[in-house]
C-alpha cells in the first residue's frame, strides 16, 4: 500500500491513505487507544469524492507519526490474532 504525506509538522500529519476501511479503523483504534491521552489532540478523515479521491487521515498530538504507528501495529496483532483462531478451526 502506497502512502502520501501531504502535511507533516511538529504536532501535526495529514497523510492520504488509499484504502478507506484501513484509514477508517487506523481512526478508530486512534481513538479509542489515544483519545483520554494527554498529548493527543484529534484525529479524523475524510474523502472528497468516493471514487476519485483517496481518503486523508489527519492527526495532531504530540508525536502524531509514532501514534499512527502504533496504531497500525495493534490492528497487525488483532488481525494475527484473528487469523490464528480461525486457522484452528
Amino acid at each position: 500500500m502506497n502512502i502520501r504525506i501531504l502535511e507533516d509538522e511538529k504536532n501535526k500529519i495529514v497523510v492520504e491513505i488509499p484504502d478507506t476501511t484501513f484509514v477508517n479503523m487506523l481512526n478508530e483504534r486512534l481513538w479509542a487507544e489515544h483519545g483520554e491521552s494527554k498529548g493527543f489532540d484529534y484525529s479524523s478523515f475524510s474523502i472528497d469524492h468516493p471514487y476519485l479521491a483517496a481518503p486523508v487521515l489527519k492527526a495532531k498530538a504530540t508525536n502524531p507519526s509514532k501514534i499512527i504507528a502504533d496504531a497500525a501495529e495493534s490492528i497487525l496483532k488483532d488481525i494475527e490474532a484473528c487469523r490464528k483462531q480461525l486457522g484452528k478451526k
